[in-house]
Parts: structure tokens; sequence; C-alpha cells
């Protein structure tokens, strides 16, 4: 069961891709020896509370443990929450405060000083966020959040983000301060109208695929609370009811700003934003809005049984202006059309009518659908994944109790004779060479088809002074697949082998990167009952001006050679496998994934 978590987790990894394939690419680079060209400090978050089952994942590791209250999150690590679970992470040195809801998946994409500027984002793949964040001080800090499809970027604000984890879609609701919204799938150049929107108080934006060649701004509306509390888990809708107070404090700075804007002539508060008002009276709406979509969203939530109302005596309790409390008894005034800049109106019209289309329709309708049964898909998938590991189990298990079997028949120089036989066969079934006739003659004459690449894993050797060692290879690459790291999982029993952990990694002479200017390291992590190994190399570069360009094999060649220390209690074989491989480029790009499992019988006597 062990395994197949971790099998289903790498599958999973696989459905997110294009995110992991960087942090693969960072991980493995952040033991790289090299100078770094500026100066940066290394900050870190902390976990403040912990509801259910929470797990998190340390940078460059794929073991996943429960997370408790003080543990330590930096750059590159990763958690994930599960069903009515929630956690609470802070950042050290700034005090921002990030709320994940149940069924999300964070990771943490940066988290350094550098320049003077403190630079902090996260990217969330599923699940419900409430973000918490300070006013940045310094021209130089950075606070991002980043989706599938959309990066949120702000300077002191309170928000709310929502990703649906079948297709990427997100939803973002501003409760205070500004968010500059862009697209992950399509970022315009400099000056252009569609490279993002700015999205005020009360305004929510909803970036999906549509987001790709559009002008964000036609995205953007004021909020729909009966959405946002459907999609949101309560303890995140707990943490904005909690905020109220702040957010009608820092709110009331940007009404005022918006208020002097105004009496100087201006009608926009920026161009990037939806709205654009002539009058006092749309100015007055548009500001009433924002607290009038609070109240609304509260009243939502606890029609919905998401908040307590007792919770919200609470809030109230705090507020010292009774004008600005919550009242669950009679409905804000909310105008939906205050403020809004005719221009976009009209755009929006435009995107409407291009929706309608049937090839449009049927793709929403294809969206909904999806939505539906993704979580009967992973279920399904779960327990086809389950059964068949399980059938391998018990094919492994019968095949070993033969072979041990007969080679209790044998004598000691027949066994030894039979075990070299079998792994030679085991060799010649994994090359090209085409088997002869049935009746003898030449081999058929087969038509080639196209080679793809692969990485392998099979026996060197025989077992020398206890110890035995495995050939990783890269076969069949060509100058058109160029890379730049790698990272590979093997598996096998405890009880039978053993890395013995050294200061560093010795390869091979001739190995793919020996000789090259990169780091190899092999890291055992110990299970139940099995050892997981991993194997990690990067080229890197010592400064700008020093560029260390693509690894390019023109066939195939030693990966690395991994020695293990038979133990004991092993018997005179046991079984390998090679569970995951990523290869990268440069650029983070995969040119080489394997999440099938590879096995391999090695010879321990």
């Amino acid at each position: 069961m062990e395994k197949a978590n971790r099998l289903k987790r790498k599958k999973r990894a696989a459905a997110f891709m294009w995110v992991m394939m960087f942090a693969l690419l960072f991980s493995m680079l952040s033991f790289v020896p090299a100078p770094p060209v500026q100066a940066k400090s290394v900050r870190a978050a902390v976990v403040v509370e912990v509801k259910g089952n929470v797990t998190y994942t340390k940078s460059g590791g794929s073991k996943s443990h429960r997370a408790y209250v003080n543990l330590s999150l930096n750059r590159g690590d990763a958690i994930s929450t599960g069903s009515s679970s929630s956690v609470v992470i802070r950042i050290v040195d700034r005090e921002d405060e990030l709320t994940i809801g149940s069924n999300a998946e964070v990771y943490i994409a940066d988290l350094l000083e550098e320049n003077g500027g403190k630079k902090s984002k996260v990217k969330a793949w599923a699940g419900s966020l409430w973000a918490k964040v300070k006013s940045l001080v310094s021209p130089e800090d950075e606070f991002e959040v980043e989706t599938p499809t959309a990066v949120m970027g702000v300077r002191g604000t309170q928000y709310m983000t929502l990703v649906d984890p079948v297709t990427g879609r997100t939803t973002m609701y501003v409760a205070a301060g500004i968010v500059e919204a862009t697209s992950t799938l399509s970022i315009g150049s400099e000056g252009h109208p569609s490279g993002s929107a700015a999205v005020y108080p009360a305004q929510q934006i909803d970036m999906d695929l549509r987001a790709q060649a559009e002008d964000l701004r036609i995205l953007v509306y004021y909020a729909e609370p009966k959405a946002i509390v459907e999609s949101a888990s309560p303890r995140v809708l707990e943490a904005f009811l909690t905020a109220i107070p702040e957010i009608q404090a820092e709110n009331e700075g940007i009404k005022n700003r918006m208020q002097e804007q105004f009496n100087q002539g201006i009608r926009q508060p920026d161009d990037r934003s939806i709205l654009r008002y002539l009058t006092q009276d749309e100015l007055d709406n548009v500001l009433r809005n924002f607290d009038a979509l609070v109240t609304e969203l509260v009243q939502e939530a606890v029609r919905a049984n998401k908040l307590d109302p007792r919770k919200v005596d609470e809030v109230n309790a705090r507020i010292t202006d009774p004008g600005k409390r919550i009242d669950l008894t009679q409905p804000p005034a909310v105008d939906r059309t205050a403020g809004l800049d005719p221009a976009i109106e009209r755009l929006k019209q435009v995107n409407r009518n291009t929706e309608a289309s049937p090839a449009r329709l049927e793709r929403l309708r294809m969206e909904q659908a999806m939505r539906k049964l993704g979580p009967y898909l992973a279920e399904l998938a779960g327990e086809r994944n389950r059964l068949a590991e399980e059938n391998r189990k018990t094919e492994d298990a019968a095949n070993q109790r033969a072979s041990e079997a007969l080679m209790n028949q044998l004598s000691d120089s027949e066994r030894r004779k039979f075990l070299e036989n079998r792994l030679k066969l085991g060799e010649q079934m994994n090359s090209n060479t085409p088997a002869p006739l049935a009746g003898g003659g030449e081999p058929a004459v087969q038509v080639p088809g196209p080679v793809k690449p692969a990485v392998t894993v099979k026996q060197h050797g025989s077992p020398v002074n206890g110890f035995i060692h495995l050939d990783l290879e890269m076969r069949h690459f060509t100058n058109k697949e160029p890379f730049y790291a790698v990272e590979a999982h093997l598996v096998y029993n405890q009880s039978e082998l053993n890395y013995r952990q050294t200061e560093k990694f010795t390869n091979a002479a001739g190995a793919v990167f020996k000789d090259r200017q990169a780091a190899e390291t092999l890291t055992q992590h110990k299970g139940e009952t099995q050892n997981e190994l991993i194997y990690a190399a990067s080229q890197y570069e010592t400064g700008p001006d020093q560029p260390v360009d693509h690894i390019r094999l023109n066939g195939s060649g030693l990966l690395a050679r991994i020695p293990l220390q038979v133990l004991d209690s092993a018997a005179n074989t046991a079984n390998v496998e090679l569970v995951y491989v990523k290869i990268v480029d440069k650029e983070g790009r995969t040119v080489y994934e394997l999440t099938s499992p590879q096995s391999i019988t090695v010879i321990t006597r």
C-alpha cells in the first residue's frame, strides 16, 4: 500500500505536469554548490493551525508527512489537505497568513530576500485559500499567488482564491485592497491591454481557458456570493469573517483615495479596472458596494450553514461603528451596475455572443460534465491501480515461491548456473535483437518503427564482497531530446538491500553527468518495509556570463551505477523496481517521464 500511495502521488503530479517540471528542476538545483550571483537569504513560513488530515512534502523529497503546529516550511515545500481539513501558515518575517481549506494542494515556490526585497510566491493547484497580506514596505517586495490559469499580485490586501481541481478554473474575490490578475496562459506584451486586470474590492475575476487571448477586464464582475460560498471551505469563510474589521479599515483608505481622485477630475481609479464614474452618485454607489458585498457574502455563508451566526456576533463586537456591523436580517443594497465602464461592458457583450456559439456551449457542457465526473473517475482510476498492484504482487509472490522451491532442489553449482542464465535471458529480452524463427533459419524481416527514448535499470556484473551494482541507462536518446537535469526513484525491500549513505556520490567513469559542471546525489528514504532511493543530477551555472548548454546523447548512455549492500537476511535473489523517472531541459520542460514501474530480479549471492 505504501508503494501504491507513492505511485498515486506521482500520477497525480503528472496531472499538473507543467508546474511540477519547474518544481523538479528547482529542487535538484537546490543542492548545487555554485556561488550565488546575487546575495540572497532564505526565509521561512510556519504552520500555526492544523485541523484534520494535513500532510507536507519537503523540497526534493517524495515522502509525505503529517503536518503539525510550528512546522517550518521553506521554498520548494508542498502542503496538501484532505476532506474536512484545513491549515493556516504564516510567513515569519512579515506575518502574512494563508488559510488553506479542504482538498487543497499548495506549493511554496519562493520565499527569498534578495536585493532588499522580500519575495513570497505560492502556487495553488486545487481548493480554496484566503490570503491576508500586509502592506508591502519596499518597492522590491513581492507577494503572488499562482493557479493553473492565473497569477495574483498584491501590495497589501485580503482576498479569496478558489481553484477547480479538474479544469484549473480560478475564481478570485477581493475583499480589501487591489489585486493585479494576470493570465498564466497568455501574458500580453508590456502595455498590451490583455496583459492584466486590476480587481477592486467587491469584485471577482473568473479565469479559465478564455483568458488565453482576451482582455482580462471582461472577466471581472461584481462578486457573486452564492457561487463563492458553494466552492469555498468553511474554514476559509471563517478566516474571511474574522478579518472583516481589518477589511473595513483597509477599504476606508481606498475609498478616500478614490474620492480625492474624483475631486481632481479623475473618473477612473486606473486604466486596468472596470470602473468609470461620471457623477458623485455613481462613485457613492461603487463605494457602498465595498461593504454591501461583504455583508451579502456573510449572509449567504450563514444561510448555507458554512458559518455559525455566533461567530458573526463575535466579529460585530470588534466593530466600533454600529453602522458597519453585519446585519443578518436585512439584505444589503448592492448595485451591480454601479460605475461600470461602458466600453468594457460592450466588450463583455461581444464575448457573451461568442460564448453562445454551438462550439462554445458544447465545450462548457463538457467542462461541467468533467467536474461532475472528476471524483468518480479518480476513484475508479485509484481502484484500478490498486487491483493491478495487488495482482502484480500476487503474481510476483507465486513466481518467487516457485523459484525458491526449484532452487532448493539444485546443488550450489547448478543454482549459480541457473541464476546466471536467467540474468542473461533478461538482458536479451531487453535488447532489440530479433528472435529466430521457431523452425530455424533467418529471422523474419520486420519494418522498423520509431524507437522511443527510455530509461531502464539492470544489474551490472555479479555480487562482489556483499554488494551488487545497478545500472540506470538512457536508451535511444537523440539530439532532438536535449536535457539538463534528471531524477530517478528505485524501490526495494529494506530487509534485503541497503544504500550506504556517503558524503558524496561518485559515479562510474563515462556516466552522462560525470566530468561535467553538474551535481549528483543519491538519497535513501526508509519506509515501513521498503527503501526508496532517489538519484538526482543537474548541471548548473556559476554566473550569467558562463552559460552551460544542454546535454545531448546520440544513442544510449550510462546514467548512474548504483552500489547496494546485500543484507544477511536477503535470499539468493531480490526484486528492484524503477518506479519513476523525470528528465527536464534547462527551462524545466519535460523531456522524458516514466510513471509505469519497471521490475527486475537481481542476483544477490
